[in-house]
């Protein structure tokens, strides 16, 4: 039986947020996400619909290809969502596929999937971690899980007040790790106000002193700032 992923769309682009900030990547965005309803700050909910069509790996790698060879050889492919670990058969066949090729690969994840038995293939998984403003309560267990990820992973929260704050300060402290002590790149990102996409400057300085007192990375979401929530960009 010939694996199909479905997928909602394939582009070219800059890596919006986290360590990897202004990359020029290939973004493979595969459809349909654990989290039904999804995230009050999901920024990709057709990504979660019926507006999707399905592609062999083979037919994925050929157009990774082709965008590879047009843009200069770019070798940076992220796999996005939805949640890609939702299709994690076929996750895993075109991973090996991009890994076979050399490409750096980088994973977004929404953290409340357990890390695969095949997660080394992966050059970077980034979990975004859902604070309370977001309407998802996902497994301390699992969060655990993810932090404690490789050092070339990174966990990301983005936070929207205080009380996201405080609950990534819990969260961590709750992990077993004291200041400056995680594997994983800790990634803290500001959210945008929808539908307008800006941020309140009293935020940002909060975040921006909250990531000097532990030694995170500050990120904003670049995406957002440049092109709001249009899509394919």
């Amino acid at each position: 039986m010939v694996t199909k992923l479905k997928i909602n769309e394939i582009f070219y682009s800059i890596q919006g947020e986290g360590k990897s900030a202004g990359l020029p990547t290939i973004f493979i965005r595969l459809n349909g996400c654990n989290f039904v309803h999804g995230c009050r700050w999901c920024d990709t909910r057709y990504a979660n619909e019926e507006d999707f069509f399905e592609l062999t790996i083979p037919d994925i790698i050929s157009t990774v290809k082709k965008l590879t060879v047009k843009n200069s050889m770019v070798k940076s492919v992220c796999i996005t969502g939805g949640e890609p670990l939702y299709q994690e058969e076929g996750l895993k066949l075109l991973v090996e596929q991009l890994y076979k090729r050399s490409y750096y690969i980088e994973v977004e994840t929404n953290g409340s999937i357990e890390p695969p038995n095949w997660s080394s293939l992966v050059d970077c998984w980034s979990a975004d971690i859902k604070c309370p403003s977001s309407g998802i309560k996902t497994s301390m267990g699992l969060k655990t899980l993810w932090l404690n990820t490789r050092s070339t992973d990174q966990v990301k929260f983005v936070v929207a007040d205080k009380d996201d704050l405080n609950f990534v300060e819990k969260l961590l402290i709750d992990s077993g790790g004291s200041k400056k002590s995680f594997t994983p790149s800790i990634v803290i990102s500001p959210c945008s106000t929808l539908p307008g996409d800006t941020f309140d400057p009293d935020l940002l300085k909060e975040v921006v002193e909250f990531c000097k007192t532990y030694n995170f990375r500050f990120s904003l979401q670049l995406h957002k700032i440049i092109w709001g929530s249009m899509k394919g960009v």
